[in-house]
């Protein structure tokens, strides 16, 4: 098995396992606050990073230079999990996730502004039409709240500015202590509404607890490792297979049903990956010509 084959298998099982959260944040009784679930989460994120960096022989605490990133990256971080969960609790399955997805498209408005990355025609294209099935999957004939869309759509402008921060960081900083820094600032910052909104969770939500945590660090660790395997463009494609388990998974679990309107949302967000996938692969495919 080739390195390119390995890093595809380690990013559909990440994709799966980022699907078994979001059936557990949803399995979670009311008695949970999302913010408990949110610290759960990252907080298992937070103890794989430092035992990774202990393994690896790496401090813990960044240099000077990059702690006011990673506290930034952090807090968008924190506040894209937050939405997502919200969004999750209060919507279909697939629908939360596809939304949640459509985070690289405003990555690439982020980076044209704040990193002088050049905006193409596809790029262009395909912000469009991502932008076209995020409003279908919203669901604007109104069978359900507005708030948990946009919840799911905020989630992800927050997550493209916290991978933002990671693009302007590069390679210059360690992947473990990224991910240390996101659990670290969660806890820290949700400390006191943690406390203020806390209810005895019921016996069966120390489970479903339990498996955020498990699920989101392992989703987290096999992201990591697919792209130590193979280039990003090469696998990127393949996390979108968690809007199918997560479709599949909800049907089974909840009863999800996604109308008409709902399944071409969620297509032509698939659709945008496709064509910004293939754009991608062309040109590094002539980047690599030229090397040679």
């Amino acid at each position: 098995m080739n390195d390119k084959t390995k890093g595809i298998l380690c990013m559909v099982a990440s994709a799966l396992a980022f699907s078994l959260m979001q059936i557990a944040v949803k399995l979670t009784s009311d008695n949970v606050s999302i913010f408990l679930q949110v610290v759960f989460r990252n907080f298992i994120l937070a103890v794989f990073s430092i035992i990774m960096l202990k393994k690896n022989k790496e401090k813990l605490m960044p240099v000077k230079e990059h702690r006011l990133a990673l506290f930034f990256r952090g807090f968008l971080g924190l506040f894209g999990v937050v939405l997502y969960f919200y969004a999750t609790k209060n919507m279909p399955t697939a629908n939360a996730a596809i939304l949640q997805k459509s985070s690289p498209f405003f990555v690439m408005i982020f980076a044209a502004i704040f990193l002088n990355e050049k905006l193409t025609k596809v790029h262009v294209l395909s912000l469009l039409i991502a932008f076209v099935g995020a409003y279908f999957v919203t669901n604007p004939s109104g069978n359900y709240n507005l708030l948990p869309a946009l919840s799911g759509i905020f989630s992800a402008v927050f997550a493209a500015g916290a991978y933002t921060i990671i693009g302007k960081l590069g390679k210059s900083e360690n992947a473990y202590r990224i991910m240390l820094a996101f659990g670290a600032v969660t806890c820290v910052s949700l400390f006191i509404p943690l406390v203020m909104t806390y209810k005895r969770p019921l016996p069966i939500d120390w489970l479903w607890l339990s498996m955020i945590g498990i699920f989101g660090g392992l989703g987290q660790y096999l992201l990591t490792i697919a792209y130590l395997y193979a280039p990003a463009g090469e696998v990127s494609i393949y996390n979108y297979t968690s809007v199918i388990f997560s479709a599949i998974l909800g049907f089974i679990i909840f009863g999800d049903k996604i109308i008409p309107i709902e399944f071409l949302g969620i297509g032509l967000i698939l659709l945008s990956a496709l064509i910004l996938f293939l754009y991608n692969q062309k040109n590094l495919g002539r980047f690599e010509i030229k090397k040679k």
